[in-house]
């Protein structure tokens, strides 16, 4: 029997497939790592662990530190079509609705401060009109489907400041619309959020395999 990572793979080698050239920074990261082919290089980033980069202005740090969030690790894959003329792979921004059920872990976190949930901004392979996260082998359509909030498509440049701040607005929205504006501020929830992001990080992390 194919296990996730098989599937999601083959999937892909029969819509999307192509070999890499040395023709960007991406492109000759990977191949200096014997990845030659799109199908690879989403084998390669799928089996790194999850971890902030220390700069997401420079994606080739996905490869070169050996680590990669939802975010960095699509738009490095979108990065890497793009220096191969490979213009139909997109970079989805989701909002989802983060909690213990979706990312292992969060759960004692969010219930410490008496919450279930909060809005999570994730970047996602987006092509065909399916959205792919090469990271957990899965496909958002089956996994995210009562998570998921909205979607906008950004570039690889927008991950930073541009990620921060519309995740940020959407915070104040939500607070509103959820009635916690009185017991709650958006930076004390960016705060939560950044507690649950260390614990992803952290090797004690005992939900760490979700991640890797």
């Amino acid at each position: 029997m194919w296990d996730e990572r098989m599937i999601i793979h083959h999937y892909m080698e029969e819509i999307l497939d192509f070999e890499i050239q040395e023709t960007g920074i991406i492109s000759k990261a990977l191949r200096s790592k014997g990845v030659f082919s799109f199908c690879e290089a989403v084998s390669f980033m799928s089996r790194l662990p999850y971890g902030r980069i220390s700069d997401v202005r420079n994606l080739a740090l996905v490869i070169s530190e050996n680590r990669g969030t939802f975010t960095t690790k699509h738009a490095a894959l979108v990065k890497l079509a793009r220096e191969n003329n490979h213009h139909s792979v997109k970079l989805t921004l989701c909002l989802i609705n983060m909690n213990g059920c979706n990312t292992y872990g969060t759960e004692k976190i969010l219930l410490k401060y008496g919450l279930h949930a909060l809005p999570e901004a994730r970047g996602y392979l987006k092509y065909n009109d399916h959205l792919f996260d090469v990271h957990c082998n899965e496909h958002l359509e089956n996994t995210l489907a009562d998570s998921l909030i909205s979607e906008i498509e950004i570039e690889p440049l927008q991950i930073g400041r541009f990620k921060e701040k519309y995740h940020k607005n959407f915070i104040k929205n939500w607070l509103q619309i959820e009635k916690l504006s009185k017991s709650w501020d958006a930076e004390a929830i960016w705060k939560i959020r950044e507690e649950c992001i260390t614990l992803l990080c952290s090797e004690a992390n005992p939900y760490a395999g979700r991640y890797k």
